[in-house]
């Protein structure tokens, strides 16, 4: 059985020092009352890890905390490695790194959630019971951010970047503009679990660059995912979120609006009506506004030969049914 272990020496002597920083300061003692788990879920990006998100609402930090799971049979499953030397008052996510010999815990989960920590008695400790806990987040989707930054003062440009599922299907996508001076830009976005392939481009007018590029949770790049994007052609980065949490197959064509569903493939495009309602007329647009091909369709689907132009980002307009519609797709 894999109880808690003790801590390390250099844990140890992290935790001497901050006792005696407490001690000699009289500061006040953190309370295990002070927080609220908010969640415990698989790691977003990490495969071999889970996620603690709580709220401290004390003024009192947690010195050198250390979150621990442990199942039922009372074996320690997960454990925070010692990256924090304190946990302060707010909202903040932890990580927990599966122990060696141990697997990925099935939900819902029944155990309990550990925290030690030093105070000015030595090390404190609060006990969490977790009762049949869903270690996915909710759907239909979870937030995340996207972050671009350079060091490149005089960047102008507008980056235009966008997130796939395993079938080439659009999920989200956005643009980021970069004026002088302007170093770093966030976007957010909210995907389901799965697998997705990120993308990247410079406007063919914008200049600047190199970039680095970060998927991340919580506002911390702590637990990311990272792309190096020189500015030329498109960056590509495949990843999973909360992979343990996909059931079925993740590669179906994703909605578009209310109606129209779109894929492309070796250079074709197709468009359909999930209502089985004509889609009226279709005009694609390259990314500098030049129209490429334009048709009335009088059916619920069709097809766009586009094998003889550039891959990158382009657009569709689609009015049928009443309504307009602009969409974009990317040809690889």
């Amino acid at each position: 059985m894999n109880n808690t272990s003790t801590t390390t020496d250099f844990r140890s002597g992290a935790l001497a020092m901050l006792f005696a920083f407490s001690t000699s300061a009289g500061l006040a003692q953190a309370t295990c009352n002070d927080l609220v788990i908010d969640h415990v879920w698989y790691s977003a990006f990490d495969t071999s890890a889970l996620e603690v998100r709580l709220t401290n609402n004390g003024g009192v930090d947690f010195s050198a905390p250390e979150f621990n799971l442990v199942n039922t049979a009372f074996d320690t499953v997960a454990r925070e490695p010692f990256d924090f030397f304190a946990m302060p008052s707010g909202v903040q996510t932890h990580q927990m790194q599966l122990l060696p010999g141990m697997s990925l815990p099935t939900a819902p989960f029944t155990g309990e959630l550990l925290l030690f920590y030093a105070d000015g008695l030595g090390q404190g400790s609060c006990s969490f019971p977790l009762n049949s806990v869903d270690l996915c987040p909710p759907p239909p989707c979870t937030e995340l951010f996207v972050s671009v930054w350079t060091l490149d003062t005089l960047v102008n440009t507008i980056l235009y970047w966008s997130v796939l599922d395993v079938g080439n299907n659009l999920v989200t996508d956005g643009f980021l503009t970069m004026a002088p001076g302007t170093t770093s830009i966030t976007d957010t976005l909210c995907l389901p679990a799965g697998g997705f392939t990120f993308n990247i481009e410079q406007s063919p007018f914008g200049s600047g660059g190199p970039f680095i590029c970060n998927l991340y949770r919580e506002q911390s790049w702590s637990n990311s995912q990272q792309l190096n994007f020189s500015g030329v052609g498109v960056g590509v980065l495949p990843f999973s979120f909360y992979s343990a949490c996909v059931d079925g197959v993740n590669a179906v064509a994703e909605p578009v609006g209310d109606d129209l569903r779109w894929t492309v493939s070796n250079g074709t495009l197709s468009i359909s009506n999930a209502h089985g309602n004509d889609l009226g007329a279709i005009t694609v647009f390259d990314i500098r506004g030049t129209r490429i091909a334009q048709r009335t369709v009088n059916a619920s689907n069709a097809t766009f030969d586009l094998s003889s132009h550039a891959k990158g980002v382009y657009i569709f307009n689609a009015a049928g049914t009443g309504a307009h519609t602009t969409h974009r797709f990317i040809l690889h």
